[in-house]
C-alpha cells in the first residue's frame, strides 16, 4: 500500500472536465491505485446539492512516487513505459466498465474518466454500506437463503461481464458491496475492477498488462501461473470460494494447497444441493468447472432443495438459456429414477400378466380403469390449479411433479387400441403441446403457460367424458 506520502491529503481539490471534487479521506489501496472518498457539488436545475463519490486513481505503487508540492505522480525513465502503457489499459478499462456497469445495477457504475497529476482518474458511484466480508465478520456465517438472495444477482453480473467478454479476475468478499436502496433493501455490487481484463474476439486480451496478482483463497491455480486468454472460468472459482467464506465465516486455503474437492467436503452437513453447486466451481482443473451450470443452478435453487437430502426423492430444476428463451429441464436424484423405474415396473408387470390371463376383462375394466380415472381427474385438477394459480404452480415442486405423473398415467391407460392409428398420432399431438406450454413456464411466459394449462382442462375433460 503506497504510503501517506504517496496519497492525495484530505481537503484536496481535484479537478475533472466536469466537476471539482474534494477528497475526504482514502477507502483503499492496492498495487496499481488508490480509491479515495471525495465530494462534489452538484446542480439539479436551480438548486445545489452536495454528493459523494469514489475515485480511483491509477498509482503502481512500485514505480511511482507524488511530488510534494505539485502533487503530481513521478517515476523513473525505466519504469516509464510499463507505468504509462498501465495507465492507457487503465482508461481504456474505466471507459469499458463505464459502457458495460450502466447496463446492470449490481456493477458498480463510473460517472467519467480524466486525466490529471500527471496520472489518470475515474468517478464511481459512493455506496453506503459494507462490505460483504465485513457483514459476515459481524454477522457470522450465512444460511442458505441469505447467501442466495445475496450471490445470485453477483453472479448474473459475472455472467453479464462474461458476456461482453470482461472477466474481474479479483471476485471476493472484500470487493462486494452490499448497498441500500432507497426503499430499504440490500443491493449487492460488484466492485474493484483494477485487475479486470477485456478480450477480443479471438480470446486475446486488449490490454497490454498482464499482472500476476491473486487474492489467495479466492484465486484458482492457474491465475498465480498468469491468465492471457479469456478464462471465465477463473472468476467462477472465486464465486464458488466466495460462497464458501459465507456459509463458514472463514477464508478458504490457497487453491495450490488443496486437494480436489476439499471445499465442497466442508459445506456438505449444510445442503448437498450448495455443496455440489461449491464443489463444481472451485473444481481445480479449470477444465472441469462447469461455467453453465453456475450461472443457472443458483437461481434454480429454492428453500425446499437447501432442505432435502439426496436421500429424499424430489425433482431439481435448473434454468438453461438459450438465446433469449429461457426453459426449465427437470433432473431426478438417484432416489426418484428408482421410484419412476420401480412405477413403470410395476405397470409392465400388470399389463403382461393380466392381459394374458383370464383376469384380462378384470384388470382393463376394472384395475386399470381405475388408474385412468385417478389420472385424468389429477391431471384435470391439477391443471386448473396451474390455470388460476400460475405463479404458486411454478414454484411449486410437487405440483409439477403430480401433474407430469397424472399426465403420463392418463395417457398410457387410454384406450387407444379403440382409436386408428392417426388418432393415436393426434393423441401425442396434443400430449407434445401440453408439454411444451408447461416448459416455457417461466415468469416471463405466465400467458403462454396458461393456454397451456387451458389446453390441458379440455384435454382431461375429452378423456374423461370418453372412458
Amino acid at each position: 500500500m503506497p504510503s501517506k506520502l504517496n496519497v492525495l491529503p484530505e481537503g484536496y481539490i481535484l479537478q475533472s472536465p466536469h466537476y471539482t471534487y474534494r477528497i475526504e479521506s482514502v477507502l483503499g489501496a492496492g498495487g496499481f491505485g488508490i480509491t479515495y472518498l471525495a465530494t462534489a457539488n452538484i446542480k439539479v436545475g436551480n438548486v445545489s446539492l452536495k454528493g459523494n463519490f469514489a475515485i480511483k486513481e491509477h498509482f503502481v505503487s512500485s514505480d511511482c512516487e507524488r511530488e510534494q508540492d505539485s502533487k503530481k505522480v513521478v517515476y523513473s525513465n525505466p519504469a516509464k513505459e510499463r507505468v504509462e502503457n498501465s495507465r492507457k489499459d487503465f482508461i481504456s478499462e474505466a471507459k469499458r466498465l463505464h459502457k458495460v456497469g450502466v447496463n446492470h445495477q449490481n456493477i458498480v457504475k463510473v460517472n467519467e474518466v480524466f486525466e490529471a497529476n500527471n496520472t489518470a482518474y475515474y468517478v464511481m458511484e459512493y455506496l453506503e454500506g459494507e462490505s460483504l466480508r465485513s457483514f459476515v465478520n459481524k454477522n457470522g456465517a450465512m444460511k442458505e437463503d441469505r447467501l442466495l438472495s445475496l450471490m445470485n444477482p453477483i453472479i448474473e453480473a459475472v455472467q453479464y461481464l462474461h458476456r461482453n467478454r470482461v472477466t474481474h479476475l479479483d471476485i471476493k468478499p472484500d470487493n462486494i458491496m452490499l448497498s441500500h436502496d432507497e426503499n430499504g433493501s440490500s443491493r449487492p455490487v460488484l466492485i474493484d475492477f483494477g485487475l479486470s481484463k477485456h478480450y477480443d474476439k479471438n480470446g486475446k486480451p486488449t490490454s497490454t498488462i498482464n499482472t500476476l496478482a491473486c487474492s489467495d483463497g479466492y484465486a484458482p491455480i492457474e491465475q498465480y501461473a498468469g491468465i492471457t486468454t479469456f478464462s471465465p472460468s477463473a472468476d467462477i472459482y472465486a464465486l464458488g470460494a466466495t460462497m464458501w467464506f459465507c456459509l463458514t465465516g472463514k477464508n478458504p486455503k490457497k487453491s495450490t494447497e488443496l486437494h480436489e474437492g476439499e471445499l465442497a467436503s466442508f459445506v456438505k452437513p449444510l445442503s448437498k444441493a450448495l455443496s455440489q453447486l461449491i464443489e463444481n466451481a472451485c473444481k481445480l482443473n479449470r477444465d472441469l468447472r462447469n461455467i453453465q451450470l453456475i450461472y443457472s443452478a443458483a437461481s434454480s435453487l429454492t428453500n425446499e432443495d437447501l432442505t432435502k437430502e439426496d436421500d429424499v426423492g424430489h425433482v431439481s430444476t435448473k434454468h438453461i438459456e438459450s438465446g433469449k428463451l429461457n426453459y426449465q429441464i427437470y433432473t431426478f436424484n438417484n432416489i426418484t429414477k428408482r421410484l419412476i423405474f420401480l412405477f413403470v415396473l410395476i405397470l409392465v408387470i400388470l399389463e403382461t400378466v393380466f392381459s394374458w390371463s383370464g383376469f384380462h376383462d378384470w384388470y382393463y375394466y376394472g384395475l386399470r380403469g381405475i388408474f385412468k380415472q385417478v389420472g385424468t381427474l389429477s391431471f384435470l385438477f391439477l391443471s386448473v390449479y396451474g390455470l388460476t394459480e400460475t405463479n404458486n404452480f411454478i414454484q411449486s415442486k410437487k405440483a409439477k411433479y403430480l401433474w407430469t405423473i397424472s399426465l403420463a398415467l392418463g395417457l398410457y391407460c387410454m384406450d387407444a387400441y379403440r382409436f386408428d392409428f392417426w388418432s393415436i398420432i393426434g393423441w401425442f399431438i396434443l400430449f407434445g403441446i401440453v408439454i411444451t406450454c408447461y416448459e416455457l413456464s417461466v415468469r416471463k411466459f405466465l400467458k403462454f403457460t396458461q393456454i397451456g394449462f387451458l389446453i390441458s382442462i379440455l384435454l382431461s375433460l375429452f378423456w374423461y367424458t370418453i372412458s
